[in-house]
This record gives structure tokens, C-alpha cells and sequence, in this order.
């Protein structure tokens, strides 16, 4: 039950989720990771520990729980923010603000989406076939093939690069940003910051 975690003193409270997680997983769980688990628990959200396992926590409730290895794990729904997941070499970072003013690490690639102009689940996965972009600024619409080509990414990563999708199309793609219709214009007041990185540059 989440409310007696968060009532509970956080060293024995973190003490319990490395031992629960060995148990289940017969995996260890560093300091880092024990202090991402016990700041979800008073924020909400989704974690990925290792690999195909995650935790979640929502209002009443935290769990582990670990996504069928024969399922493609290219293609997670976000049910809830703050999310963060390991796309191959991609790390991605999404998180509702009020705000698009907060300082980040300039290694990191951020954007921001209006929230509101999201349609139904939002989605992180790789590209699909009949995928396209809209450039807000030049109002110039392309599919991820053509786009990709054009900016000569290499053939063997273009399938590994992190796009977000809703229940219309492309949301976000990494290296190149949101689309046009989901764009925070001077009145947005509900924002996804999207923070992502390529570990291997």
C-alpha cells in the first residue's frame, strides 16, 4: 500500500524495496536506483530498473512487474508522468510542468509538448511504417524515411531512435522534435517536458 510506504521511515522503507526486489528478480538494486524508487513513491510515475522491468506507482498503489520478454519492448504506453525508460543506447524523460523555464543538463536534448493537443495514449516506441513530421516553423510535412534519409542518419540506428506517438500519429522524435500540431504556443498552460539522451555519444 502506497500511504503506509510514504508514512513509514525511509530507511526502512527503502530497506524493504531492495529486499522485495531481490526476491522477486534475484537482482540487486544500487543507491541510485533506491532513492529513484523512493522519490516515485511521492510523485507517481514509472521506472524501468532493468531492462523489461519496471516499477510503477499510482495513487493506492506501487508495484514491480516485468513485461513479457516475447512482447516488443520497443513499444511502451505511458499511463502516467513523470516516465522514464532505456530505449536501447536511449534514455527518455517525460514529466508534466507548468512551465517550460527549468534549467537541463545541455547534453540532453529537451523539448516540450502541449499536453492538451495529445490524443488519447501516448506512446514511446521506434519508427513505423506511414510515419510523419510536421517542422513547425517551415509547416513542411515528412515521413520518418524521407526525413531520416535527408539528414543522412545512419541506416542501422534509424530503427533504434525514440519516437512518441498518440492515438493520431508522431507526437516527438529525438534529434528532431515535436510536431507541429502538438507545439506549446503562448497560451499553453498543461506541458510535457521531454528530456532525451543517446549514451553513446
Amino acid at each position: 500500500d502506497r500511504n503506509t510506504l510514504l508514512n513509514a521511515d525511509k530507511a526502512i522503507v527503502t530497506e524493504m524495496l531492495y529486499s522485495e526486489f531481490l526476491a522477486y528478480y534475484n537482482l540487486n538494486l544500487d543507491s541510485k536506483k533506491i532513492n529513484c524508487l523512493y522519490d516515485l513513491l511521492k510523485k507517481c510515475g514509472r521506472l524501468q530498473l532493468y531492462g523489461n522491468i519496471f516499477a510503477e506507482v499510482k495513487k493506492d498503489y506501487f508495484r514491480f512487474y516485468q513485461v513479457d520478454s516475447n512482447c516488443k519492448t520497443d513499444n511502451i504506453e505511458i499511463s502516467s508522468l513523470p516516465f522514464e525508460a532505456k530505449l536501447g543506447s536511449y534514455y527518455v524523460y517525460l514529466e508534466n510542468i507548468t512551465d517550460n523555464s527549468k534549467i537541463v543538463n545541455q547534453n540532453d536534448t529537451v523539448d516540450v509538448i502541449d499536453y492538451n493537443s495529445v490524443s488519447g495514449k501516448l506512446v514511446l516506441r521506434t519508427r513505423k511504417v506511414g510515419d510523419k513530421f510536421t517542422f513547425n516553423k517551415r509547416n513542411v510535412t515528412k515521413s520518418l524515411k524521407k526525413l531520416f534519409t535527408e539528414e543522412d542518419i545512419p541506416i542501422e540506428i534509424r530503427d533504434k531512435i525514440p519516437v512518441l506517438s498518440d492515438d493520431v500519429g508522431v507526437v516527438w522524435v529525438f534529434g528532431f522534435g515535436v510536431t507541429k500540431r502538438c507545439c506549446v504556443g503562448k497560451d499553453t498552460d498543461n506541458i510535457i517536458l521531454v528530456r532525451g539522451k543517446n549514451n553513446d555519444r
